[in-house]
């Protein structure tokens, strides 16, 4: 369903630029809410992979453990949650440097481009 007008003060946009990409030495070698990972493993003749940005465990008060069966769940493996060990995992951890802004902040900035008179079309 597209936004209500009465929605509109409750959003807010954030990026995250990610930054520090490196091999993990083992799937344990990373930090709650400081590493994002990547994984990539084999399964079954099948090869899968996904990732979460560095805030997703710690927003989610999920453990290590419960971090990367969730990744590669959402990789779509659908082996036992306790035989995830058994599974090869290549680990990638990066960092990111988050931005977010908030409707009320993005509408002061509007009001401030529109009594300036400038354009955003043009640089």
């Amino acid at each position: 369903m597209p936004i209500t007008q009465k929605e509109l003060p409750s959003l807010q946009c954030s990026i995250t630029l990610l930054t520090d990409f490196e091999p993990a030495s083992d799937a344990m070698d990373w930090d709650i809410g400081t590493h994002g990972l990547r994984i990539s493993f084999h399964a079954n003749g099948r090869r899968y992979g996904s990732t979460y940005l560095p805030d997703v465990a710690a927003e989610q008060g999920w453990t290590k453990e419960e971090t990367l069966v969730s990744l590669m769940r959402k990789a779509g493996w659908s082996g036992h949650r306790a035989d995830w060990k058994k599974v090869e995992l290549k680990v990638v951890r990066y960092q990111g440097k988050r931005a977010s802004l908030s409707y009320q902040e993005w509408r002061d900035w509007r009001n401030w481009l529109e009594a300036t008179g400038r354009d955003l079309t043009s640089p």
